[in-house]
C-alpha cells in the first residue's frame, strides 16, 4: 500500500489557513501526520503561529497608545538605553 504524503507546499498553506480560519477534519488529519515526519514544517508552523501572536498583539488596543499617539517606552527603559549609550561614548 503506497501512502500519497502531502507536500511541504501544502502543509504551509494550511498552516497559514489555520491562523484565520478552522480546518477540516481531513485538513486537520493530513496536516498533523506530515508534520510528524517533517522537522522543516514544524519549524514553520510555529514561525507562523509567532508571526499571527504578534500580530494579535499589535491589533489589541492598548490605553497608553491612545493617550500618547503611539507606543512609548517606559522610563525604566529609557535610563537603561541612556545608560548603554554614556558607557560608550
Amino acid at each position: 500500500m503506497k501512502l500519497n504524503f502531502m507536500s511541504c507546499r501544502r502543509a504551509s498553506e494550511l498552516a497559514a489557513k489555520q491562523c484565520i480560519t478552522a480546518l477540516s477534519r481531513g485538513e486537520r488529519i493530513w496536516l498533523g501526520m506530515h508534520l510528524l515526519a517533517c522537522a522543516a514544517c514544524r519549524k514553520i508552523g510555529l514561525q507562523i503561529s509567532a508571526i499571527e501572536q504578534t500580530l494579535r498583539l499589535l491589533q489589541e488596543p492598548d490605553a497608553t497608545h491612545e493617550a500618547t499617539g503611539g507606543p512609548q517606552l517606559s522610563d525604566e527603559s529609557r535610563r537603561r538605553i541612556q545608560s548603554v549609550l554614556a558607557d560608550r561614548t
